[in-house]
């Protein structure tokens, strides 16, 4: 990072907390990412929110207002592919503590279907949105941390600032998911963060979840093998994702990596389970 951009982060969050402490919002972010471009936005973008992140003052209401607010006037500084590429990087970085505001207040500040404030090119909702979000996802593949959680608020938001139209949305949506996220997505929190069934909307299940909801995908993987290997793993899907499909938690005592007739580490078969099984049975259903 230059200098330039070291000392527009410096100004611009130095110009946030002093403005919201007065009271104004604070346009010190949007004005100085409009001289920048390209990588330099997103870079700025992700040295805010780490910086805020890490200096070990604790995450109360007005701090997180103000961290809102910086990441908005990011969001509102920039404009064509650029946008998504900031808004990506803020689903990335900002903490997890603050993506329920983020996911809430993006929805209705900045993408409400229905205010048309969500594209500057005269994009239909979904076009955006599924554009955003698939630049969302693959971001924060790479995030710091809770990559499934991070994608999952990025789809709720956008749930929200549709306001229910088109009624299949949702289900769409859901691509958008990192696997190994989409079933505890599908069925806590997503219904919870919307107010499914008339219940009041709650981010509850999702900050709860923590690691739970990080589980990795469960496929196997084999890069390179001869027809006979291949033989054996009829009917599996033969692919991996990301580097999450292959590490993660592994329930006790069941190995992640599968050991028989030379196969296993060598020849790159990883699996790791949803639930605890016995050895014996996990081996009979992967052979």
């Amino acid at each position: 990072m230059g200098m330039r951009l070291r000392a527009c982060v410096g100004i611009a969050c130095a110009a946030s907390f002093a403005a919201f402490a007065q009271g104004r919002a604070p346009n010190a972010l949007a004005s100085a990412l409009a001289g920048l471009a390209g990588e330099d936005q997103v870079d700025f973008v992700a040295t805010v929110n780490r910086s805020l992140a890490k200096d070990g003052k604790p995450f109360d209401d007005r701090r997180m207002q103000t961290l809102y607010r910086v990441n908005r006037d990011a969001v509102r500084g920039v404009t064509g592919a650029e946008r998504k590429a900031v808004l990506a990087e803020v689903f990335a970085t900002v903490p997890r503590v603050c993506l329920p505001m983020i996911a809430d207040r993006f929805a209705a500040d900045l993408f409400s279907r229905k205010a048309g404030g969500f594209g500057d090119r005269g994009d239909s909702f979904v076009e955006f949105a599924s554009a955003a979000l698939m630049r969302i996802s693959l971001r924060c593949r790479t995030a710091d941390d809770y990559p499934g959680t991070r994608s999952a608020f990025a789809v709720i938001m956008f749930l929200k600032a549709s306001e229910g139209e088109p009624a299949d949305l949702r289900e769409s949506f859901m691509m958008y998911i990192h696997p190994g996220t989409h079933r505890i997505a599908r069925e806590e929190w997503i219904p919870a963060a919307l107010g499914d069934d008339g219940k009041p909307p709650t981010y509850a299940p999702i900050i709860k979840a923590g690691i739970r909801g990080e589980e990795p995908d469960h496929r196997i993987s084999l890069p390179q093998g001869a027809p006979e290997e291949l033989n054996r793993l009829v009917g599996s899907e033969l692919r991996v994702d990301h580097a999450w499909d292959v590490s993660g938690p592994r329930p006790l005592g069941v190995d992640a990596s599968i050991h028989d007739d030379g196969y296993g580490v060598g020849s790159g078969v990883w699996r790791v389970p949803r639930r605890h099984v016995e050895p014996e049975l996990y081996l009979g259903q992967m052979l």
